[in-house]
């Protein structure tokens, strides 16, 4: 039994077109061995289906003259195809001395054009395409390592911009977008699950600053607030009497609680280290510290809740004067002659340990 030939659903009008132009030239030839055009005639009348009716018409063609118009068809339909997605080829007369310069320049003109506008036109990525096209990098507040250009929709990773402009611009949009994260982390610590507040109350912690201060600050506020609106992070929440107000979301975004989690951990451990830095402090005055000299000199460390005194001998080295200023936060006591620490240590530092092998004395510091 002959194989029944596959007609699409597209092919359908073309190929009963083509059965037309065949019985009107009555070309006997294009038909299969026992068919006739009266058969061809039936079944191109027959509009019952159209589908069915390209089946038949499509048995009664012989071999190649079927093949060469599937070809016809599959070529036409990736034509089509082809013009959807933009990317058919587009015929172009060109006046006889253009062609002639351009196959100066290739062997085609197709070739020359390309080369030419792989030197004249700047590529997506390049210095000279992102200042032309006035190309803006932004972070996204939940994304900081990556950025998508406002611009082309060029996108890439933080530390790698493309060029020297992008690097430029995109150092000033992950400032904003980092001060940004800072903004929202605060204002979502303080004021949590929905609860509005105003500028005025979020800027009471600026109440001792002067006025000029306190006016500029709180106008960055203010900016730094209708950014996180732009962002979807805030809703605006007018008063019962009107003004401006903002209320947060009742579930902040992922990124914005593991933001809150992590700086909550790090004023935990910041904490605990001053915790643990006042109990050696206070540990250090009541019991004292001690040090044994390069000479093999056991000296021990008197001081208080004020700190110590140094006094030496005699003027000790630069490299000592520095480091106690530099590193010991010391100061220099004109009219008695020697070096203040106002505070404690909790352990003997590289700097009065350089000190006290200059020959410094350590008495406590009372106020």
């Amino acid at each position: 039994m002959a194989r029944r030939r596959i007609v699409r659903r597209d092919e359908a009008a073309e190929i009963l077109e083509e059965a037309r132009r065949i019985l009107k030239d009555k070309d006997a030839a294009a038909l299969v061995d026992g068919a006739s055009l009266c058969a061809l005639e039936a079944a191109v009348t027959d509009d019952f289906d159209e589908s069915f009716s390209a089946e038949r018409v499509a048995d009664l063609l012989a071999a190649d003259f079927w093949r060469t118009l599937k070809n016809r068809l599959a070529q036409r339909r990736s034509h089509e195809q082809a013009v959807e997605a933009g990317t058919a080829p587009v015929h172009v007369r060109l006046p006889a001395d253009v062609a002639q310069a351009l196959t100066e320049i290739a062997p085609s003109p197709v070739d020359a054009i390309r080369q030419l506008l792989d030197v004249t036109v700047p590529k997506c990525g390049s210095e000279e395409f992102c200042r032309s096209h006035l190309c803006i990098p932004e972070v996204p507040l939940g994304h900081p390592e990556r950025w998508t250009c406002a611009t082309c929709g060029l996108v890439g990773r933080a530390d790698w911009p493309f060029n020297p402009y992008m690097a430029a611009r995109l150092a000033c949009s992950a400032e904003r977008a980092s001060a940004l994260r800072d903004t929202a982390a605060d204002v979502y610590a303080r004021f949590p699950g929905g609860e509005r507040f105003t500028v005025s109350t979020w800027a009471a912690d600026q109440s001792d600053l002067p006025h000029r201060e306190r006016r500029q600050a709180k106008a960055e506020r203010s900016a730094a607030l209708i950014s996180l609106v732009e962002q979807g992070l805030l809703e605006e929440a007018p008063g019962p009497r009107g003004g401006t107000g903002y209320r947060t979301l009742e579930e902040a975004p992922e990124w914005l609680t593991d933001l809150l989690t992590d700086r909550r951990a790090e004023r935990e451990a910041e904490e605990a280290a001053r915790q643990a830095r006042a109990e050696a402090i206070q540990r250090a005055i009541a019991e004292g510290l001690r040090y044994t000299t390069e000479s093999g000199t056991d000296i021990r460390i008197r001081q208080t809740e004020h700190g110590m005194e140094l006094v030496f001998p005699a003027a000790p080295a630069v490299e000592v004067r520095e480091a106690m200023k530099l590193d010991g936060d010391c100061k220099w006591d004109y009219d008695r002659r020697r070096w203040l620490r106002m505070r404690p240590v909790a352990k003997v530092e590289p700097w009065l340990a350089q000190a006290i092998d200059a020959g410094a004395q350590i008495l406590p510091r009372r106020p």
